[in-house]
Formats: structure tokens, sequence, C-alpha cells
């Protein structure tokens, strides 16, 4: 990379997302999300995240359910729902 492309670079992954208000019952849905995913009768914030697949099902159903993802940048950094 040249110098003069050096100060333009790292401002790729500042892209601004937009707003977002989730529902007040967002807990309720999660769960619910997760029971069908999962079938698990744990509260989502207990479930932890252990392979790929299980991860893209979990958030391909909540970007159904509230019509927001979650950004590329931040998917590493998801290993459960409690955080």
């Amino acid at each position: 990379m040249s110098l003069t492309n050096w100060g333009t670079a790292p401002k790729r992954f500042l892209r601004s997302q937009r707003a977002y208000f989730p529902p007040a019952d967002v807990a309720d849905k999660v769960n619910s999300i997760c029971e069908s995913v999962f079938g698990s009768t744990n509260t989502a914030s207990d479930l932890h995240i252990n392979s790929p697949d299980s991860k893209f099902k979990l958030l391909d159903a909540c970007f159904r359910e509230f019509q927001h993802g979650v950004p590329n940048s931040l998917l590493h950094t998801m290993t459960s729902l409690g955080e």
C-alpha cells in the first residue's frame, strides 16, 4: 500500500450502521428463536454458540425476526448470547 492510500484504507471498516431500536419484548423473542433453532429451554443468555453452523442458523432466524443484522466485523467476537 502506498503512503497516499494509507490514510483512507482503515476507514473501510468504519461503515456507518443504520440506527436500530429493538422491540420492547426482544428478550422474549430471542428466547423463542433459541427454542425453535436449538430446541433448548435455557434462557438465551446461557446459550453458547459452539459452531459456525449454529451461529448462522441463530443469526439468520434473528435477522428474519428483527430485520437487523450483525456487522461482519463483529461476527467472530460472538461466542454466546450473554455477551
